[in-house]
Parts: C-alpha cells; sequence; structure tokens
C-alpha cells in the first residue's frame, strides 16, 4: 500500500522537478498569468513501475508535463495510454483534474466507479486510494495544492 502511495508521490514530484520552466506569460511579467497549455515543453515518459501502482489490466504509460510550479501549488498535464491499476495519493494534497481527452473510470476503494470523459472535472482528496481505468488514452490537466508547502 505505500508503495502506492509513493507512486502518486513520485508523479507528483515529477511534476515540481521537471526542471521546465513556465510556458510564457501573457502580461509579460514575471509569475503573474501563466497560460494553461503544454505547447513548446516537453513531457516526461514513465511506467507503472516508476510510477510504482499495482497494474490490474494492461501495460499502461503516464507523461506529465508541468505548466506552473509555484509554492505549495502545480500544475499541468498528464496523459496515459489505456490501462487499469490500483493507485493512492499523498495524505498531504488536494488535486483538481479537468479530462482533456478521453474516457476514464476512477472507483474509490469501496465505492462505485465513476466515468469522467472529455470536458468532465472531478477532486481527488488526501489519501484518496481506489482503481484508475483509463478505458481509452487519457490527457487531463491537473492542479496540485499542498497547502502544507511552503512558498519558494
Amino acid at each position: 500500500m505505500k508503495t502506492l502511495i509513493c507512486g502518486f508521490v513520485i508523479a507528483t514530484c515529477l511534476v515540481g522537478c521537471s526542471g521546465q520552466a513556465p510556458v510564457a506569460l501573457a502580461n509579460g511579467d514575471a509569475g503573474r498569468i501563466v497560460r494553461f497549455t503544454d505547447e513548446g515543453l516537453t513531457p516526461f515518459s514513465y511506467g507503472p513501475l516508476f510510477a510504482r501502482v499495482d497494474v490490474l489490466e494492461g501495460d499502461p504509460e503516464f507523461k506529465v508535463t508541468s505548466v506552473d510550479k509555484t509554492g505549495g501549488v502545480r500544475s499541468g498535464f498528464w496523459e496515459s495510454t489505456k490501462g487499469k491499476w490500483h493507485f493512492t495519493t499523498a495524505d498531504d494534497h488536494w488535486e483538481y483534474c479537468h479530462i482533456v481527452e478521453g474516457i476514464s473510470e476512477i472507483t474509490e476503494d469501496g465505492g462505485v466507479p465513476q466515468r469522467f470523459t472529455a470536458g468532465q472535472s472531478f477532486i481527488l482528496h488526501p489519501g484518496f486510494s481506489g482503481v484508475w481505468h483509463a478505458i481509452e488514452a487519457t490527457k487531463k490537466e491537473f492542479v496540485i495544492v499542498n497547502p502544507q508547502r511552503e512558498a519558494k
């Protein structure tokens, strides 16, 4: 179970540690408006072993592209090929997700499956544990908020 938590933490770290600078600012100022796009940014690709998720079906591959990382907030794009895996989020952050492409079904442990398609959004609370089933390759925008992390 702890390895599942570590997997999501690693993915979160990849977003924060990708070494990519935020995209061009809309107003030209330093860090006041960041255009939410992955144009010109290079995604980081990784597999389930690196993500430390328990694969239940298929051979999913993941990509994460950091758009902005400011203090306790991380944002960007996450992508997955088809597959199904069990994962657990970290206990110290919330994640807002907006599906851009594809179809995924998310089932909290002990809960019922919830299907999300392009244009739909959801929030994962700290310590979420469940199954992500990418029925079709899925791309999401995400914003992760860690209120305990101090701004740098």
